[in-house]
């Protein structure tokens, strides 16, 4: 009678790691492409160019200060500017969800006002991640609130300056310039200050020819707290004669359900800024 051969350690140990092999996945290679193109011009309140600032432009949203910033650059005499850059980044996955990884790749645009040489976030855009990158133009203007000086940019991901309408004081004749930007606020039902989009209005005199325009006045919209505004959806509105400023936004109702909701404010002569009723 013969007898089996005893089964090797090696062939019993191949068998007991089948279902750890089938189960856990041999990590995987991708490759992640952020490309971006942006041209710009950075100027005053009152349409003057901003020379020989730097620019800068990270692929990192959460890089305020352009730290790790993939191109550089600084203003012309124009105020004018031009980046691009692309970066590929290499990194192994073992799970991929079908889904989930679909999250538009982004950018960071800085810019350091007149007289500082730190640049700041002023911007965020959406990068490519296949092909080139469609160019996005970009208008700053840097301006005054409370004797500080700060810089809000748009372009199209975020249309954060609404210029149009007309006012008129006496003989002079102007348009409305409107700045949105995102700062901490105390907000009923938070226990600290959370981030919000404020609204500014100035009424800007357009100079002469070869003269600077002159900002008449700056005032804070009086927006409702409980408001949280958006970026998009926002306009100058003409009814009978009269300018309006309507914002567009979100109110909480009842735990974590927001309902869409619009604000409208009447603008007269310069300093003039009163709630109104949705135009």
């Amino acid at each position: 009678m013969k007898r089996r051969p005893a089964a090797r350690p090696a062939a019993l140990l191949a068998l007991a790691l089948t279902p750890c092999v089938t189960a856990c996945p041999t990590p995987i290679s991708r490759t992640e492409v952020r490309a971006v193109a942006v041209v710009g011009r950075f100027v005053r309140e009152d349409g003057t160019p901003v020379p020989g600032t730097a620019v800068a432009v990270s692929t990192e949203r959460g890089d305020s200060t352009c730290a790790r910033g993939g191109a550089r650059a600084v203003t012309d005499a124009s105020g004018g500017f031009a980046l691009s850059t692309l970066e590929r980044r290499h990194y192994r996955v073992t799970w991929i969800v079908p889904g989930l990884d679909l999250a538009r790749p982004g950018y960071v645009l800085c810019l350091a006002p007149s007289g500082d040489t730190l640049p700041r976030r002023a911007y965020s855009g959406d990068a490519a991640s296949r092909g080139p990158a469609k160019r996005d133009t970009i208008a700053c203007v840097e301006w005054t609130w409370h004797g500080r000086k700060r810089v809000t940019c748009a372009g199209e991901a975020v249309p954060a300056i609404i210029t149009g309408g007309r006012w008129t004081s006496g003989e002079v004749v102007g348009f409305y310039r409107v700045l949105l930007a995102l700062e901490q606020m105390r907000v009923p039902g938070y226990r600290v200050p959370v981030p919000r989009i404020h609204a500014y209005v100035q009424w800007v005199e357009p100079g002469e020819t070869g003269r600077p325009a002159v900002v008449r006045a700056t005032v804070a919209v009086p927006v409702d707290p409980r408001v949280d505004l958006q970026w998009w959806g926002n306009a100058l509105i003409e009814r009978d004669g009269a300018w309006y400023l309507r914002l567009d936004g979100t109110r909480k109702r009842f735990l974590n359900s927001f309902s869409p909701t619009s604000l409208a404010f009447a603008l007269g002569p310069p300093g003039e800024v009163a709630v109104a009723p949705r135009p």
